[in-house]
């Protein structure tokens, strides 16, 4: 057995790796949008969670299917299946299987139909597109940490096997403002209650990020990943927003929180290059007192810059 999908997907790298694989989907789909516009539907672009030490997890504490509901603005369909029932070599049993052979079977059930979907935990922990399968295969569109070729069960998935697909084409009711709605999503986003108990999310995020950093918590590695994620999505967010002022000059407050949230993405972008990426795994946490000073400066502007924004925000839905 092999299907796939008859369509060429062209892979498209990003830190928030949900993000960069749903625009290969739709855009393989014939959905034209860029990673800004499916950020800034979906509310990627504006969340903000730091979990205790930077664990990497950060930046995937999120409700994914909450994500998607945003997608049905492009122009598609989504089913979303999540099991959260962690998948990982340490959880593989007879209960967590059947969640990751579910996941196997909807995909082969899109891919028949012709149609690329997103799995969680295409080799590390992230998304990434399938593009066929065999009897025992994903086939994926391989870039970054994807590979060319996984088994249904060798994904590492933590918080569980998940699969999102977009079956149908869709369109838009006359009386829905989707612009509107994204703004409106978006300052909910960013306002949203803690995830979890040492989790903090929205705002507060940002003072446990730099207390994290101030009482020497913060690994090495993992704060590197939530300071590449989080700059590039204020950075989507900030185009995002960019093309909403534009489409609604009328409504200024949009576009000073275009520069606001700008402003965000210019101090989270000096955190990231701070602290730049590697493969190689670093557990130490972070103890150079300038360094750190550098950074929760840059940290605590990105934070009053971000108040700005949901300012801005918060008046243009009033006049809106």
């Amino acid at each position: 057995m092999k299907y796939e999908v008859p369509m060429k997907i062209e892979f498209r790298p990003a830190w928030l790796s949900w993000v960069g694989s749903t625009t290969m989907c739709l855009n393989a789909l014939d959905v034209e949008c860029d990673m800004a516009d499916v950020a800034g539907y979906s509310s990627y672009a504006f969340a903000l969670a730091i979990h205790e030490g930077l664990c990497p997890s950060g930046p995937t504490l999120l409700e994914w299917s909450t994500l998607a509901s945003g997608i049905a603005a492009l122009g598609r369909s989504t089913t979303c299946f999540i099991s959260y029932d962690c998948f990982t070599q340490d959880s593989n049993n007879k209960r967590t299987r059947a969640h990751a052979i579910e996941v196997f079977e909807l995909v082969t059930r899109e891919i028949e139909a012709g149609r690329p979907c997103i799995v969680w935990g295409l080799g590390p922990p992230e998304f990434g597109v399938v593009r066929g399968v065999t009897e025992d295969d994903y086939l994926c569109v391989p870039g970054g940490p994807t590979p060319k070729r996984l088994r249904w069960d060798a994904i590492d998935a933590p918080g569980g096997p998940s699969v999102l697909a977009f079956p149908t084409a869709r369109e838009n009711p006359e009386n829905w403002d989707i612009d509107r709605e994204a703004i409106r999503s978006a300052v909910m986003m960013m306002t949203r209650p803690d995830y979890r108990q040492n989790t903090k999310c929205g705002l507060k995020a940002y003072d446990y990020w730099c207390s994290e950093l101030q009482d020497e918590k913060a690994i090495s590695w993992s704060n590197s990943y939530n300071a590449q994620c989080w700059a590039e999505a204020r950075m989507l967010g900030s185009d995002f927003l960019k093309k909403v002022a534009d489409r609604h000059k009328e409504n200024v407050d949009i576009g000073k929180a275009h520069e606001s949230l700008r402003d965000v993405a210019v101090e989270l972008g000096a955190v990231a290059e701070m602290f730049p990426f590697t493969m190689r795994f670093e557990g130490d946490p972070i103890t150079d007192k300038d360094v750190i000073e550098t950074a929760v400066e840059h940290l605590q502007a990105a934070k009053a810059a971000e108040e700005k924004a949901i300012e801005s925000m918060n008046k243009a839905l009033q006049i809106w």
